[in-house]
C-alpha cells in the first residue's frame, strides 16, 4: 500500500512541478533516477557481508552481462513525464 501511495503521489507532484514551476521533464527524470540508484546502492552496501561491486572485479561477470542491463529502460521514465508535460 505504501508503494502505491508513493507511485500515485509522484504523478501529482510531477504535474505540479511541470505546470506551476515550469520544470523540465528531462531534469526531473535525471535527478529522480540518480537518487533512486544511489539509495539502492547504499542500501545494498549496508547489508551484512555485502558484495555490491563484486561483478566489476571479475572480467567474466562483465562479459556475461548483456548491454541492455547497462542501458536499462532509459526512455521509459522520460516518456512518462513527457506525457504529463503534454497534457
Amino acid at each position: 500500500m505504501v508503494l502505491l501511495f508513493f507511485w500515485g503521489i509522484s504523478g501529482t507532484c510531477a504535474q505540479y512541478l511541470f505546470e506551476q514551476k515550469g520544470l523540465d521533464p528531462g531534469w526531473l527524470v535525471c535527478w529522480r533516477m540518480l537518487l533512486a540508484g544511489l539509495i539502492l546502492v547504499l542500501f545494498s552496501m549496508s547489508e551484512k557481508n555485502s558484495d555490491t561491486f563484486r561483478i566489476w572485479k571479475k572480467t567474466l561477470g562483465r562479459s556475461q552481462t548483456p548491454p541492455v542491463q547497462y542501458i536499462g529502460n532509459g526512455g521509459c521514465p522520460v516518456y512518462l513525464f513527457l506525457q504529463h508535460f503534454a497534457l
